[in-house]
């Protein structure tokens, strides 16, 4: 019985798969040394700070997040919409692979198939309360297109099936199981090149950060930076609230003065019309062309003069010392997780 050959590009796939989910340990310990399609997803929309992926990959801190109700419907849900993709030719996938020319770009898709035209398209499984179609605002807001750009680029991957299970819930919040949507997600390399110079500067810093510690923090500049960001709110409260009292004396439209304020209505005047002359250019050059044409040489011939002097004075240059005008120190203030609460 002869061997099987394996289409080139799963062949090279294949060498670049690692750890299975099934040997959960080794699975978590192997995306640990990389950057994953979750981890670049959540950098991308902005929902994990670099500093926390840094410290939950140095084991600094824990993910506490141990699932839900929705988190266990999905997982449950996953192996019987896989074997639906199936019937496409997707097969089940649970190892987490590596890019061909960085190892620590790491992926794991839901799903593997190879086209007639050997070229490798993967799959992800979501369940969701709604439907996610492509350039629709709530997949944008998911991520679930950078995250599946990161599975193509890791992968190889020309496109991406999207499956999105409609998932229902019922009067006691048990779920049962909706429509089960496919979309096509193609391949995004202005997207990709986005993504991967956002990998690398995580993997530079969490580099940085293992051969020399955490960053410290200066307690000073955290202070004053949280009172610039009371002092924005502050301002963007006061703000509102100046617009709002002022538009309600606007309709109160009276005068009055009081020991704490004075109050002076001016009232509005209405839009009114008014006549204005103006030259009719055009009309003036067709009742005299004569006298246009002769305007236009005159144009052409100053344009020309000024071209011949701009050509002499060129001849004649000075060397002079100039200063430019420098630019003023300037930092930008966002807030943490802490100042949110």
């Amino acid at each position: 019985m002869s061997a099987v050959t394996l289409p080139a590009v799963l062949a090279d796939l294949e060498a670049r798969a690692g750890a299975s989910d099934k040997n959960r340990e080794a699975w978590l310990a192997e995306r640990r040394a990389g950057v994953t399609a979750t981890e670049i997803r959540d950098l991308y929309l902005g929902a994990i700070t670099v500093q926390d992926l840094v410290d939950l990959k140095l084991g600094r801190k824990t993910d506490t997040f141990t699932g839900n109700r929705y988190t266990d419907w999905g997982n449950a849900r996953e192996p019987i919409i896989a074997a639906e993709l199936a019937g496409e030719g997707f097969v089940a996938e649970s190892r987490v692979f590596h890019h061909p020319e960085n190892s620590r770009h790491l992926a794991s898709p839901d799903g593997i198939r190879v086209t007639w035209d050997e070229e490798i398209e993967i799959a992800e499984i979501k369940t969701a309360a709604y439907d996610l179609p492509p350039g629709s605002p709530i997949l944008a807001k998911k991520g679930y297109v950078p995250q599946m750009q990161w599975l193509m680029h890791v992968t190889g991957g020309v496109r991406g099936r999207l499956a999105v299970e409609e998932r229902i819930e019922m009067p006691d919040r048990t779920f049962e199981p909706g429509t089960l949507h496919r979309h096509w997600i193609e391949r995004d390399d202005a997207l990709i090149a986005e993504l991967t110079e956002i990998a690398d500067a995580f993997l530079a810093e969490l580099d940085r950060q293992r051969e020399h510690g955490a960053p410290v923090i200066d307690e000073d500049v955290d202070t004053h930076a949280v009172n610039y960001l009371r002092g924005l709110a502050a301002e963007k409260e006061g703000k509102a609230l100046k617009e709002s009292a002022y538009q309600a004396l606007i309709a109160a439209g009276v005068w009055q003065e009081s020991p704490l304020a004075r109050v002076t209505f001016t009232p509005g005047k209405p839009d009114t019309e008014f006549e204005d002359v103006v030259v009719d250019l055009d009309a003036a050059a067709a009742a005299h062309p004569k006298e246009t044409a002769a305007l236009e040489r005159a144009k052409a011939r100053v344009l020309k003069l000024q071209a011949a002097w701009d050509e002499l004075a060129m001849q004649h240059t000075v060397t002079l010392t100039r200063t430019s005008k420098g630019t003023a120190p300037r930092i930008t203030v966002t807030a943490g997780k802490g100042t949110k609460k």
